[in-house]
């Protein structure tokens, strides 16, 4: 909780850490969904060296300077995420501070509501592209789904070129709760099969 402005530790439970990648022996990137954050922590140091969030959030606080610069005309902000994990889509140019990341973006707004929501009743798997040197970020690819409002992943096979996201608690017009496993084709976000429980 040091790490982070005390206006956003306001209840029990404040961040809701779901998610820990390990990057190497030094750094890890942490998803806490209830603020719809994503950080890259220096263990070594102890200091977080970014934030993938809306910089309305941090305006103003400790880590205001620590927010990623969004670039690109349609940014996607999500919302109370899960399973960020580093990629490698191909699409970055492989140099060392270029990194690429994915997360399924349940897009509630239930936990720490916010003014940006754009009241869309849909989820989404995001990959974006991050610039440590020049401390950007833009995202690269967005597919819709089904609203998942919990227990969700995303994971992707370089080798296919296939994107699968698992909508644990997908929600479709009043009908009964299911789950989803999505299959796309990355480079096209064409649905390529769908599986249902």
């Amino acid at each position: 909780g040091n790490y982070f402005p005390e206006q956003l530790q306001d209840k029990y439970d404040w961040a809701h850490l779901n998610r820990i990648y390990c990057q190497d022996g030094r750094y890890v990137i942490l998803s806490l969904r209830n603020v719809h954050t994503v950080v890259k922590f220096d263990i070594e140091e102890e200091k977080i060296m970014w934030v993938l969030s809306h910089p309305d959030l941090y305006k103003g606080t400790i880590l205001e300077d620590k927010v990623l610069r969004p670039c690109g005309d349609n940014f996607h902000y999500f919302l109370q995420q899960h399973a960020v994990e580093m990629v490698d889509t191909g699409l970055s140019d492989k140099r060392k501070h270029v990194l690429e990341v994915t997360l399924f973006d349940n897009h509630c707004n239930t936990k720490h509501k916010v003014s940006w929501f754009d009241e869309k009743i849909e989820s989404y798997v995001c990959f974006y592209r991050i610039d440590e040197k020049e401390f950007t970020v833009e995202t690269t690819q967005v597919i819709p789904c089904a609203m998942s409002p919990t227990r969700s992943n995303v994971w992707f096979d370089k080798d296919m070129r296939r994107v699968f996201g698992m909508a644990g608690a997908a929600c479709s017009n009043g009908e009964n709760e299911k789950a989803l496993i999505y299959e796309w084709d990355f480079d096209t976000a064409e649905e390529v099969s769908r599986y249902e429980l």
